[in-house]
């Protein structure tokens, strides 16, 4: 769904180029006035055109989209048991990077992001279960302001009787380093 050269040439004319200051060839190309209508007004209307009927296309894009949603939605609907696509989608959109502070956390099941700020200790960021996280869906810890170090790690501890790739814990000693973890199993996290 995005604009042609032409398009994003167009617009640039149409939001930088052209203005209402006195024409002159070397200093002001695209003035209109003092006669610089009599040259730029056609390829300005041009400009015009070219981008409301981009917008139309765009539009005619969205609207089909949406139909395509709308049947998917049905389906679903049909199938029963799955979430409406509305809502999915928009559970997805929501998501985002939780931010903690200088302190201990434990994980949900829905979060995405986690990102560490202002250790000025070792700070323990510990795994939902495995279990209970969606499948497919990684689970990001960021060092987000680089305060981990080998004397100040962030650890990153699983799930009592859990384990990421066979170990208890991975530190994050690196500043601005980051850890994305995937599900592998019901009791097992593994470095995605």
């Amino acid at each position: 769904m995005a604009f042609s050269p032409q398009v994003v040439a167009a617009l640039d004319r149409l939001a930088n180029y052209y203005n209402n200051g006195a024409y002159d060839p070397q200093n002001n190309p695209g003035g209109l006035a003092n006669g610089g209508h009599r040259l730029r007004f056609t390829p300005s209307l041009a400009d015009v055109a070219l981008v409301v009927n981009a917008i139309g296309d765009l539009q005619s894009q969205i609207s089909s989209a949406q139909q395509i949603l709308v049947g998917m939605q049905a389906y679903l609907d049909a199938i029963g048991g799955a979430p409406g696509l509305a809502e999915a989608l928009a559970a997805k959109a929501a998501i985002g990077s939780k931010d903690i502070g200088n302190a201990d956390y434990a994980a949900a099941a829905s979060d995405v992001e986690i990102a560490m700020r202002g250790m000025t200790v070792s700070r323990t960021v510990t795994l939902p279960s495995a279990a209970s996280y969606p499948k497919g869906q990684d689970l990001l810890i960021v060092d987000a302001d680089g305060t981990a170090s080998p004397t100040n790690p962030l650890v990153v501890k699983a799930a009592t009787s859990q384990t990421i790739g066979g170990r208890v814990t991975i530190n994050i000693i690196d500043p601005f380093d980051s850890l994305r973890l995937r599900r592998a199993g019901p009791a097992l996290w593994v470095v995605a």
